[in-house]
């Protein structure tokens, strides 16, 4: 979901020994990084159909679940992980801006993130994140602008919270691919792919990422990929749906 692992599966990489090059996970996750299962053709999906409204659908009780499979490598280990996730909307409320939704993400029943987000005319935009602190994206960071259309990009570069669970500068730069077919937990379907390639620093700890991640209008996040590179180490985290809200 959030491009900054805001769902926190794996710990922060601080303390370990292995210096990996950014630009070589950045290369490895480019459009080529996935390619899904041959089965039954996926239900078609167009660009025009998704709105603001629909890419990421905000509803009081809306939860999706997840499962997510992680690798963390640093110098000296490998240490994979995998898991459920939940994603619920807790509020929804209309603000003169559009409508702000405030989300939990729980792991296992153990809520691991909180987050605030707004969608309106314009675009989708997430405006905080932290589970105990929130901390504020300035300005706030959109996830995706409206109309869509193919290879387009959008640029944002602000303050916020990183994927060390610390505030820190972030530079993001996303590109629609379009609809593209992949597998999750509840079969083959059709999702927008947007990806995001992002350089950070926090705490004078500079990372780099990259994710994918594929909507489903009227449904929401279907799948994410996302590497993070830090100068200690890598995370590769997958998240495929389980279970949708309607």
């Amino acid at each position: 979901m959030n491009r900054d692992i805001i769902f926190k599966i794996s710990s922060p990489l601080a303390g370990t020994t292995l210096a990996i090059l950014a630009a070589g996970m950045l290369t490895a996750c480019g459009p080529s990084g996935y390619k899904p299962k041959l089965a039954a053709e996926a239900p078609v999906v167009k660009l025009e159909d998704a709105t603001p409204e629909n890419l990421f659908p905000f509803k009081d009780g809306y939860e999706w679940e997840y499962n997510f499979t992680s690798t963390t490598r640093t110098a000296n280990n490998t240490v994979p992980e995998s898991g459920r996730l939940r994603i619920k909307v807790v509020r929804v409320e209309g603000t003169p801006k559009g409508k702000k939704a405030e989300l939990q993400v729980e792991r296992e029943g153990v809520v691991v993130d909180k987050q605030i987000w707004l969608s309106n005319e314009k675009g989708i935009y997430q405006l905080a994140a932290g589970e105990k602190t929130s901390v504020p994206y300035s300005p706030m960071q959109p996830f995706a602008l409206f109309p869509l259309s193919a290879n387009m990009k959008f640029d944002w570069k602000g303050k916020g919270a990183t994927p060390l669970g610390m505030p820190g500068t972030i530079k993001t730069t996303n590109i629609v691919r379009g609809p593209e077919p992949v597998d999750t937990g509840i079969g083959r379907r059709t999702g927008i792919a947007i990806e995001s390639r992002t350089e950070f620093t926090s705490a004078k700890i500079v990372g780099a990422f990259v994710v994918t991640t594929w909507y489903q209008p009227s449904v929401g996040i279907i799948r994410m990929k996302q590497v993070l590179a830090v100068p200690t180490g890598a995370v590769t985290t997958t998240l495929t749906l389980a279970k949708a809200p309607i």
